[in-house]
């Protein structure tokens, strides 16, 4: 179940991705889909992406899984995310 620090990261991913500002990769479209765990459909998108800690932020080209950002709840920062998105190529 969702619980406040991971809604954090959550809000964070929208407010980056959502704000030319914030978002450091220009021109490249990148979309967002949240999924939550706690029902059958999520539990086994968890499993096809290898995902084994929440939260997780999941990169995907063509259906395949090139990155994962697995961020410490208890340290996280916006700009922990900013950094990762940065290193994400076309």
């Amino acid at each position: 179940m969702p619980d406040a620090k991971c809604n954090n990261v959550t809000q964070a991913l929208f407010d980056v991705l959502a704000n030319k500002d914030k978002f450091p990769n220009g021109s490249q479209q990148l979309n967002l889909v949240n999924i939550l765990c706690d029902t059958q459909g999520g539990r086994d998108l968890m499993q096809t992406y290898a995902v084994n800690k929440i939260p997780t932020v999941v990169l995907l080209k063509k259906q395949l899984v090139q990155d994962k950002f697995v961020p410490n709840v208890d340290t996280f920062t916006e700009q922990d995310l900013t950094e990762w998105i940065k290193t994400i190529k076309d």
